[in-house]
């Protein structure tokens, strides 16, 4: 008998195929063309060459992204369906919604955080302030009579931290993307807003924008002459926006470990770091371990700030 269930043990361990052996589906909860999307996609046609397997982009725009949360959170978990997500969708998506149809913890098993990018904030040319502390000044003295765009979620939760940090006061306006808030800045009906760096950056260089500071930590090497919010003294502002990758929970750890070592060889690719570069976008290839502590970190931060604003989503 102890024979029969060594045999059927060996057997077991050595019926599990290599992986991968088909195609891998990464759910993009954006519609194409978005950075989350662009960022994907560069990635996943370097995995498939290495690999010798499709890596299909499967996007499930909706909802904050919990469409295709929740999509790839339902998936079996054998390596085969992965999620693209950004950091509303695991970190400030439970405190906005009361029931949530997947559990950011409970459901997925982080893989790597592969890119991220900070905010920056911005005005029409035209606007009075000509650096962060006159406009900090002003915020304070007629804040209330001013707008600043929000072109989605992370921005939203940004400003209305930033009215914490700062202890200034504006009225927060929320678009439907990136594209027609900075319209509407560069058109001058709106004077100033918080968006992610990628998209602003060639208006910002052509001079269509006038930038004040970005929420990274350190300068951004696309623009070295923009001051941070942390050297300016407002630490309490660093805020990245970032792109990482899970896979449903119960995915075997080696399986895990296989896609993490591989995401992370594919962000060290020269070409694809000036790819990335050239978007104004950070890399990291973290560990599984150091990807579930900033979404540790970045609940916690960001579930005080959603409560104190009272922020509720449309």
């Amino acid at each position: 008998m102890a024979a029969l269930i060594v045999a059927a043990a060996a057997t077991s361990v050595g019926a599990q195929e290599p992986y991968p052996n088909r195609p891998v589906r990464i759910i993009v909860p954006f519609p194409p063309g978005g950075g989350t999307d662009t960022v994907t996609r560069v990635l996943a046609q370097k995995i498939s060459e290495n690999w010798k397997q499709p890596v299909v982009i499967d996007n499930r725009p909706g909802g904050n992204s919990i469409i295709g949360a929740e999509a790839a959170a339902r998936s079996t978990p054998d390596g085969y369906t992965l999620l693209a997500a950004i950091d509303s969708t695991l970190a400030m998506n439970p405190s906005l919604y009361a029931k949530l149809s997947y559990d950011p913890v409970k459901d997925f098993v982080p893989i790597t955080l592969a890119t991220s990018y900070p905010l920056i904030l911005e005005a029409t040319p035209s606007f009075a302030a000509k650096d962060m502390r006159e406009l900090i000044a002003m915020l304070k003295s007629e804040g209330a009579k001013i707008n600043v765009a929000y072109p989605a979620l992370p921005a939203q939760v940004a400003g209305e931290l930033m009215k914490s940090v700062l202890g200034v006061t504006f009225t927060g306006v929320n678009y439907k993307g990136g594209a027609p808030a900075l319209q509407d800045v560069m058109a001058g009906h709106v004077p100033l807003v918080l968006d992610a760096l990628g998209p602003s950056l060639p208006h910002v260089k052509s001079g269509k924008v006038k930038p004040y500071a970005v929420t990274s930590k350190r300068r951004s090497a696309a623009l070295p002459d923009v001051p941070t919010f942390t050297e300016l003294g407002y630490p309490e502002m660093e805020v990245i926006t970032w792109v990482g990758y899970l896979a449903p929970a119960g995915t075997r750890d080696d399986i895990v470990r296989k896609l993490n070592s591989e995401f992370v060889r594919v962000l060290k690719l020269p070409d694809v770091r000036e790819r990335f570069a050239g978007l104004g976008t950070d890399i990291h290839g973290t560990s599984p371990e150091e990807f579930a502590a900033q979404i540790r970190s970045d609940s916690a931060k960001f579930d005080k700030v959603i409560k104190a604003a009272n922020i509720k989503v449309e």
